[in-house]
This record gives C-alpha cells, structure tokens and sequence, in this order.
C-alpha cells in the first residue's frame, strides 16, 4: 500500500487529539456499565464515535489510503462494512433527528427526496443491498478467545412507503461493537504505515 505524507503540526495534533478521543469512546462503550446507561446516552457517544471517525477519515492522505484498502480488499464482506460505516454515519448526520438506535430509521423517499440526495452512500448503500442474503462477521472484540458472531439482515424492499429499520438491519449492540472492530482495526493499519517526509 502507498504511504501515508507526512503532514504538518497542526494536522498531526488535530488526528492524534480525535484517535485518542475514539479510542477513549471505544474503551467506554466497550464497558458493562455503558450498556446500563440510557438508550439515548448511548446514542449521543455512538454519534460521537462516527463523527470523530469521519473526521479522521476524511483527512485527505488517511482517506486517500481507506479508499486503497478497501479497494485492494478482495474479501466483500469487508468492502460492505466499510460502506455500512459510510451509511451508518450518514443517517446519523443527515437525519439529527432521532435520540435512540432503535428509533432510526429510512425510507427511499428520504433517502432520495432530492437529487443531491440521490448521489449520497445512504441511497445507494440502500439500492445496492435490497435483497441481499444475510452476511455474517466473526470478530474477536476484547482480544480474549471469545469469539463474537454478528449478523447483518438486509432489508427485502426499498421503495417510497417502507420504513427500514436501523435496528432490523442489525441490532444496536452488535452494529456498535462491529463498527468499534472496523474502526480501530482502520487506525491500527494507519498507525503501522510509515510515514514519508
């Protein structure tokens, strides 16, 4: 893979303050106690989570890489992770209007209720993946022996009237702790790269 430029004081400290604070959330969310707190606690830390993720990844060199991993990943499974991501943190960015995980939720008519909409991952994330066989992730989260078994139900329809459910795509609990996987997995891979002057 290419080599991640190195970028000036500014931009380092700006990506070193918002991975520390990702990590931070990771480290919360990963707690027994975190999922005793309320459903709408818990959402205002995952919209947390996805907006400092966005950031990081939208730094022009890291996107720049993303884009070259997903890429040069022959496995679908994770190509559809990273574009779940994408789609995850769109509703919650674009749809503000929701308080829980539960309560999120999409239809094509707001998906594409004008034509810049259209062009968004949430609309084509939606139309590419109607019908789609349920696809499975094995994960170790705590890097104990324990394995971790997800599943991602993809919806049957897509059209102007169904509502699609973030919860029947995949529950709250499993769609977090699949997206803290993917996420820090990310930045491990951007940690490891070496950076060029």
């Amino acid at each position: 893979m290419g080599e991640i430029r190195a970028a000036n004081p500014v931009e380092l400290q700006f990506n070193r303050l918002a991975s520390e604070k990702l990590y931070e959330l990771s480290r919360e969310i990963k707690t027994e106690e975190f999922w005793e707190k309320s459903p709408e606690y818990r959402f205002y830390r995952y919209n947390k989570m996805y907006s400092l993720y966005t950031e990081i990844t939208n730094y022009k060199p890291l996107n720049s890489f993303i884009k070259e991993f997903f890429i040069l990943n022959e496995n679908d499974a994770i190509k559809i992770q990273g574009e779940l991501y994408q789609f995850i943190r769109n509703l919650f960015a674009h749809f503000p209007y929701f308080d829980t995980w539960d309560e999120v939720w999409i239809s094509k008519e707001f998906a594409s209720w004008n034509d810049a909409t259209k062009k968004r991952t949430i609309h084509q994330f939606l139309e590419k993946y109607v019908g789609h066989e349920p696809l499975k992730y094995r994960f170790n989260f705590n890097e104990s022996d324990d394995y971790k078994e997800v599943t991602l139900n993809f919806h049957q329809t897509y059209n102007d009237t169904d509502r699609i459910y973030l919860k029947d795509l995949i529950n709250e609990k499993d769609g977090v702790f699949l997206s803290i996987v993917g996420m820090n997995t990310i930045l491990r891979e951007l940690v490891k790269q070496p950076i060029s002057e």
